[in-house]
This record gives C-alpha cells, structure tokens and sequence, in this order.
C-alpha cells in the first residue's frame, strides 16, 4: 500500500528528496554568512557576534563539500526541469544558481567583506539573469507564461531583497554615528563608498530597465526609477560620512537636491524614450508555449491590452512626475517661508538650496512637467507655472542670501557634493 501511495504522487519520492536537499543547502549557506555579515556590520567598538553550527565552525560550510553538493543538486534540478518541465524544479534551479552568490561571499570573512561581496553578487546574478533573458529565444526552464512570471518574482525577491537590507543597514549606522566596521583587506576596502554601495545598486537598476524594455512594462521601468533615488541617497550618505561629515541639515538639503535630479532625469529618458519600446506594433511574448520566442506577427490579445497598458504608463509616469515636484518642493517651501519669516537668520541650510544643484533641480522638473504635458496632449497648468516661477526666485533668493553671509561659502564647500 505505502508502495502505491509513493508511485501514485505528483511527485516522486526522489523528486521530493531533491528538493528538501535544496532548501537545506540554501539555508545553511545563508547561515553560514551570518558570521560574516555581523563582522562588517558591526561598529569597530563592539564584539560582532559569531553563530557555529552545532559546536562546529560555520568556515566548514564554505568548503570544497559545499561546492561538490552544489554541482550535484544544480545537476539534479536542471535535469529533471527539462525533462519534466514544472515550475517547481525551475524554481530548485534557480535558488542553486542563487546560492553561488552566498557561497563565494562567505569566502571574504576573514576580509570582513562577506556583506560587501554578497551585494556584489546578487546584483550581478540579477543582471546577468536579466541579459540571459532579454537576448535569449527560448526558455531553458520553463516552458509556459506563468511558471516564467512566478520565477521572475522569486528572483526579484532573493536578490533585491537582500541588496537593499545589506545597503539599508551601514547606511543607518553612518547616519547614527555608528558607523559598521566595514571591508578591512582585499579589493572591496580599496574602492571607496561610492562605488562600494553605488556600483551594485546601479547594475540592479539596469536590469530592472532590461525587464522594462523586454516587456514593454511601465511598472518596471517606475520601480527601475524608485531604486535609482535609493542609489543616490545611499551614495550620497556613504559618501559624507567617508569624509566623516557632519548629518546635518545641509547634507538634507543636497540630499533632496539629488533626490529631485536623479527622479527628474528618470522621468526625461522614460519619456525620450518610451515611443521605443511601449510601441504596440511590437511583438509580446506569447502566452502558454512562450518559450519558442516571441510572436511573428501581431497577437490580437497584445493589441486588446495597450489602452489598458497605456493608462497604465500615464499613471505611474505621473508619478514620477510628482516624485520630482515632491522633493523640490520639499527643500523650496520650508527655505522660503523662513526667508520670509526670518531674513536675517540664513544659515548653512538656507543659502545650500540656492547652490547648483538647487537650480538643477528646479529647471529639471520644470522641464519634466513642460514635456509630459506636450506629450500627452495636455495644456500647461498657469498654477504650476507660477509654481515654477516662485521657486525659481526663492532659489535666486537663497543663493543672493548666500553671497551675502560672510560665512556662507565656507560652511558649504566642506559639505557639498
């Protein structure tokens, strides 16, 4: 009877043992790292924390064992994913090609570069995924529309999940003061903040624009813009606090500068752009059977969804429209009315908005709003134009009460970026 059962399940017992394999494997690579990641985590002052498997030392787990089981269990995955073609073993692969990253990380420990290394790692298997998939034909794991999107999602998941929680973590430490102790060796403690946090969150946007492009998908394309704001305020904090500076008020105000600039840019190549890939004359990809490539000639069901995809672009292109207004407002309204209320009081702060970036930034959102509106066949709003106008005189303002201050250009130039 137990014979039976076994034979008569969707899966076999193999196929069952194989995947509780993977998912063992997955988590004692994951634990492995934990030692690493407290040790650059950790502030130089304190005493990181080490987690040993069961008396024995977590080194072990990144051994040539560690790599021979992954070979064999990458093996078994891929293998019984082409023959049988279920989301489930494309999954299995996925998460073996995945613990590469995790694997070669724990490797840096004695760098204390185990968090810098996995950043880099995620992020490069996310681009190169993403690369495999926009210049390939065919799916090699999966073979319908649906199982695709699932393991598209998985991957977004276990790797912009841990790119973003390992970038968010020092990040606040240096805003707190408490800086982590950071890559003490090797090549991640040669470059320096920037390119250390940057370069991995800017391989991850790229990607993001990959799939935009691919799928002709503005959802896409808005979070490729949302981790681009990300970049740029990680940078910009790592790179103040390299220089051991001050979190002030001023580091706000270029920080909602940059903020502003880098929304303001994503919203002017999206709009340069879009008339080239969201044209509905394109190809979709097929539904079921999706893996032979895509469509040869026009899918009635792609033509059917372009108003739906078309308001959809509007919408979330809006939205970074106001996420540019949003920022600039944010450092225009606040310095105005102190300068109003308070001419004679500017500080730092108060005359930083009225610096280069400033100006950027308000000619780059007003440009924003000038072309979505010409594209979308809409008037001009007289209400933002005036908008536009006053804070283009505050900032004029800011920077005339910046010439002024006898202190002024001194307190910014150790600060600006």
């Amino acid at each position: 009877m137990a014979g039976r059962l076994l034979l008569e399940m969707p899966f076999a017992f193999d196929h069952l043992l194989g995947g509780a394999l993977v998912v063992g494997f997955v988590m004692l690579i994951a634990f492995g790292t934990a030692s690493g990641i407290s040790a650059e985590l950790t502030n130089a002052a304190r005493t990181p924390l080490v987690f040993n498997l069961a008396g024995f030392p977590h080194e072990l787990i990144f051994g040539v064992g560690s790599l021979i089981l992954l070979a064999i269990l990458l093996a078994v995955m891929s293998a019984n994913s082409r023959e049988r073609g279920h989301g489930v073993f494309a999954l299995g692969t996925l998460f073996m090609l995945w613990s590469v990253c995790p694997l070669l990380a724990g490797r840096f420990e004695a760098q204390h570069a185990t968090t810098s290394a996995g950043r880099w790692g995620v992020a490069i298997f996310l681009l190169g995924t993403s690369i495999v998939y926009a210049f390939g034909r065919k799916s090699s794991v999966t073979n319908s529309r649906s199982s695709f999107v699932i393991t598209r999602a998985v991957l977004l998941f276990i790797t912009l999940t841990p790119l973003i929680v390992l970038t968010i973590s020092p990040i606040v430490d240096d805003i707190n003061y408490v800086p982590a102790r950071g890559p003490q060796a090797g090549l991640f403690r040669a470059m320096g903040s920037g390119a250390l946090y940057g370069v991995p969150l800017i391989l991850a946007v790229v990607a993001l624009g990959i799939h935009a492009v691919r799928e002709r998908s503005a959802p896409f394309a808005f979070a490729a813009g949302l981790l681009v704001n990300f970049t740029v305020t990680s940078v910009h904090i790592a790179s103040v606090a390299q220089l051991n500076g001050s979190m002030n008020r001023v580091v706000l105000v270029n920080s909602l500068q940059l903020n502003a600039i880098a929304a303001a840019g994503v919203a002017l190549v999206w709009m340069a752009t879009h008339a080239l890939w969201m044209r509905s004359d394109l190809p979709l990809p097929l539904g079921e059977g999706w893996g032979e490539g895509l469509a040869t000639e026009p899918n009635p069901k792609a033509h059917s969804s372009q108003p739906g995809r078309r308001v959809r672009e509007r919408f979330l292109l809006s939205c970074q429209k106001g996420i540019a207004i949003f920022f600039v407002a944010l450092f225009i309204v606040p310095i105005g009315l102190h300068l109003i209320a308070l001419p004679y009081r500017a500080g730092a702060a108060t005359f930083g908005a009225g610096s280069f970036n400033g100006w950027l930034a308000v000619l780059l959102t007003v440009s924003v709003a000038v072309v979505f509106d010409k594209l979308f066949g809409k008037p001009l709003s007289v209400a933002f134009l005036a908008a536009s106008l006053l804070a283009t005189e505050r900032s004029g303002l800011s920077e005339l009460r910046g010439s002024e201050s006898p202190s002024g250009p001194d307190c910014t130039s150790s600060l600006a970026l």
